[in-house]
C-alpha cells in the first residue's frame, strides 16, 4: 500500500516517459490501478493509418443509409509544409477561413491551410463522412493524383 503523496514504480516509469497518464476519480492519493491508466495517442503522427475495424464497421452502416440532405463537401487543403488535411463541411469557404483563424481542427492550428485543393459537393453526411475515410486512407501520390 502506498502512502499519500508516493507513486509506484510502475506508475513513476509512465509519468515519466509520457506514454500514457492517470485518470482517478480521487485527486488527493495517487492511484496505481491499471484500469484508471489511459494511453494518449498523437493523432497526427497516424494521419496515414489504416481505419481500425470498429470505424470500418461503422462506415460500412453509413454506406448502406441513403436519402438525407445532400449540402454536404469533402475537400483537400494544402497546409504548411506541403501537407493535405482532409475534412468535410456544409459550407467549404466559411470553414477554409474557420482553419485558417485558428478556429477549426488541433492540426490546422500547427500546420496552416496554404490552398484549397480539392472540393466534392452534393453528398449527404454519411457519404461525405465515408469519402473522407476513403480519402484519408489512400497513399500520398494518390491523393496527389486525386488533387491534379
Amino acid at each position: 500500500m502506498l502512502k499519500n503523496g508516493e507513486r509506484s514504480e510502475d506508475s513513476q516509469s509512465r509519468v515519466a516517459t509520457g506514454v500514457s497518464h492517470k485518470i482517478c476519480l480521487n485527486p488527493h492519493t495517487p492511484c496505481t490501478r491499471r484500469a484508471h491508466w489511459k494511453v494518449s495517442i498523437i493523432p497526427i503522427l497516424f494521419y496515414n493509418a489504416p481505419v481500425k475495424p470498429k470505424y470500418r464497421r461503422m462506415l460500412q452502416k453509413l454506406e448502406t443509409l441513403q436519402g438525407g440532405d445532400r449540402t454536404w463537401s469533402v475537400y483537400i487543403l494544402r497546409c504548411k509544409g506541403g501537407s493535405y488535411y482532409t475534412g468535410i463541411a456544409k459550407d467549404v469557404q466559411a470553414r477554409l477561413k474557420a482553419h485558417q483563424n485558428g478556429k477549426g481542427a488541433a492540426y490546422t492550428r500547427i500546420y496552416p491551410p496554404e490552398k484549397l485543393l480539392y472540393q466534392e459537393d452534393g453528398l449527404t453526411r454519411s457519404e461525405a463522412l465515408v469519402r473522407e475515410a476513403k480519402i484519408k486512407a489512400l497513399s500520398r501520390a494518390k491523393k496527389v493524383a486525386l488533387v491534379q
